[in-house]
């Protein structure tokens, strides 16, 4: 199949191989495929009729019509927005596991819950807790809030016990009382790519690692988000929130290369697209400290994650007293920051690009 619309003049995605993209002119035909299924659509009036002409030709399909339901993807499509939810998913969900009638939960953890390994605790059957928790993760594809606690409880999957199993129930009665959330998607949206990390510093009772967090907005839209536990120990919260960072920072060029593939800014140079990453964090006084914090976040992404384009990149990390900081990177044609009174530190570094470090920090309030 990918010989044949290679053929006929599509061209295969640069990151994702199993994207296909022709080009018009102005408009554009995309056709994603996933193993014997595939999702189509374009910007030019019948053209997605030419496309299934062209597959017919030399495979039979059966044709389903506008894309509502997809791998239990739920897609409901407006003029104004999509929305995607998985609700017959969870329904499917809360049966096979017979939580169908059980009270609904407020939250999917409790605020108070600390997961240890409780090897004091009553053992339970793993294939059943392994079933369990493989169908909440197939769930966090629609379901965001639901990332962190389901990862928490799949680090205990090995020797599960009681106390793991009652809080992966805990997560599928929250779900009962939310079958109908979902990601909705609006159409009045831009093409900036921002990026949103945080840390919870050491909360592994185990081994003291702590958990990176991060979600990935397309303009206005949630496209993606992650929750992980770090490789290493970290010694302090900086040392948590730079590695954060620095995951944050790989996954947003990651992205930005891959949106060159469905060219997000139509008739404009690929860099046009704007990238910012955003970092709640407790940066250091120091602004050197800070500059050189930001530095090797940069210079540690793999020579691939980078965005292959020489052009300047400009990184201004922002601390404050009260501990919100923000580092924006974008091209130089984009309008120039507001200046912040305060003290600035600039160094240059020959990185794969001209990269500029502003480091700026007000005074605190005592």
């Amino acid at each position: 199949m990918s010989q044949y619309l290679l053929q006929h003049g599509y061209n295969r995605g640069g990151v994702d191989k199993i994207l296909f993209i022709k080009r018009s002119g102005k408009h554009v035909t995309i056709a994603q495929v996933y193993v014997d299924d595939i999702i189509f659509g374009s910007t030019q009036t019948g053209a997605t009729d030419q496309l299934v002409q062209v597959m017919q030709q030399e495979f039979e399909m059966s044709m389903i019509g506008e894309l509502t339901y997809f791998l239990g993807l739920q897609v409901q499509q407006t003029n104004e927005s999509i929305f995607i939810s998985q609700e017959k998913y969870a329904k499917g969900l809360l049966t096979k596991f017979g939580l169908e009638s059980a009270k609904e939960a407020r939250t999917p953890i409790s605020t108070t819950t600390k997961l240890s390994k409780d090897e004091s605790g009553k053992p339970i059957d793993p294939t059943l807790y392994r079933s369990m928790i493989g169908s909440l993760l197939y769930l966090t594809v629609s379901r965001p809030e639901i990332m962190l606690s389901v990862g928490m409880c799949a680090r205990f999957q090995a020797a599960p016990k009681d106390s793991h199993l009652k809080a992966v129930k805990r997560i599928i009665k929250y779900v009962k009382g939310t079958l109908n959330y979902g990601i909705w998607i609006s159409n009045d949206t831009n093409l900036n790519l921002v990026g949103y990390s945080d840390v919870d510093w050491a909360v592994n009772a185990n081994d003291r690692k702590s958990t990176s967090g991060g979600c990935f907005f397309f303009g206005k839209n949630l496209v993606a988000w992650l929750s992980k536990k770090q490789n290493s120990i970290s010694l302090s919260t900086a040392e948590a929130e730079y590695i954060a960072a620095g995951s944050c920072c790989t996954q947003l060029l990651w992205m930005r290369q891959m949106l060159l593939d469905y060219e997000a800014a139509p008739g404009s140079a690929p860099g046009d697209v704007g990238v910012s990453i955003h970092d709640i964090v407790s940066e250091p006084e120091d602004p050197s400290i800070q500059a050189a914090i930001m530095s090797d976040i940069i210079a540690n992404i793999p020579n691939s994650a980078r965005v292959q384009r020489s052009v300047p990149v400009i990184v201004v990390p922002f601390a404050s007293s009260n501990a919100k900081g923000k580092a924006k990177i974008t091209d130089p044609d984009d309008p120039p920051v507001a200046p912040v009174p305060a003290l600035a530190v600039k160094r240059k570094l020959n990185l794969s690009a001209d990269v500029e470090f502003v480091s700026e920090t007000r005074p605190s309030k005592r």
